[in-house]
């Protein structure tokens, strides 16, 4: 009968040691989880702000080259004033 006490006992703490590591489990599960969730909110905002700035460095282009034409154009002209001038 005492050993079967002792034996309930030791069971009896074994389950508590479990119940309480379950517990420690559970917790770092539910930090993993938001942990995760954060990290897929920042990488949909990076991608995000990623093809913003790929918009305005595409509109910048194309600015670029319609001001670089226009420059073109401008120099013809006074070429062509400079000629006619001289």
């Amino acid at each position: 009968m005492k050993h079967t006490a002792g034996a309930v006992s030791k069971s009896a703490e074994l389950a508590k040691d479990a119940a309480e590591a379950l517990q420690i489990i559970r917790e770092s599960a539910t930090e993993s989880a938001q942990l995760v969730t954060s990290i897929a909110s920042a990488s949909e905002e990076q991608s995000a702000t990623l093809e913003s700035v790929s918009r305005t460095t595409n509109e910048v282009n194309t600015i670029v080259g319609r001001t670089d034409g226009h420059l073109k154009a401008a120099n013809q002209c006074m070429q062509e004033l400079k000629r006619r001038v001289t």
